[in-house]
């Protein structure tokens, strides 16, 4: 037996077949990312836990209604790419579970950027001295996060918001 030599291919046939070994590889990790996102949509979440779907973008605020007897929902205000926002909502299982699904809402693009604009652009106390009491009634929250959840801002109050939010809850 002698040495038999490679075959020696082309840089072209070399290419076309690095190609396709990449082309796979994208298809697998996109089949995968289909996967993932039918799994967390069609799953129960924690209310602090966000969807991590390349084609959602990322949050921005996070708006929560929650009365008493009735259904309970979370508003999404998201930003695409850096260019365009989107709202979605979800319903609440309980005070701290989302329900399987997550729903975009038709909102013109103008009204959500004024909005988006207006909730970025309060001030806030952290304390406020402004004593309440009470059993039935409903719950709100906002939550703010910037540079991709590395700063985060959360408030939950009971039927009368701090007075720097009056304006924006009520004129809603």
């Amino acid at each position: 037996m002698g040495y038999k030599p490679k075959k020696i291919i082309s840089k072209e046939d070399y290419a076309n077949k690095i190609k396709r070994v990449g082309d796979l590889n994208r298809l697998k990790a996109k089949e995968e990312a289909e996967k993932q996102k039918k799994i967390a949509l069609n799953s129960t979440r924690y209310i602090d836990d966000d969807l991590y779907i390349p084609e959602l973008g990322s949050l921005k605020i996070r708006i929560l209604y929650y009365p008493s007897f009735e259904q309970s929902f979370i508003w999404d205000i998201r930003k695409i790419q850096d260019k365009e926002f989107r709202i979605y909502e979800n319903e609440l299982l309980d005070s701290q579970n989302f329900k399987p699904g997550y729903k975009q809402l038709m909102i013109d693009e103008t009204e959500l950027n004024e909005l988006f604009e207006e909730l970025s652009s309060l001030i806030i106390r952290v304390i406020d001295n402004e004593e309440m009491i009470g059993l039935d009634g409903i719950t709100y929250g906002i939550q703010i996060i910037q540079s991709s959840g590395f700063r985060k801002i959360k408030l939950i109050w009971w039927e009368e918001p701090q007075s720097e939010l009056r304006k924006l809850v009520f004129s809603q």
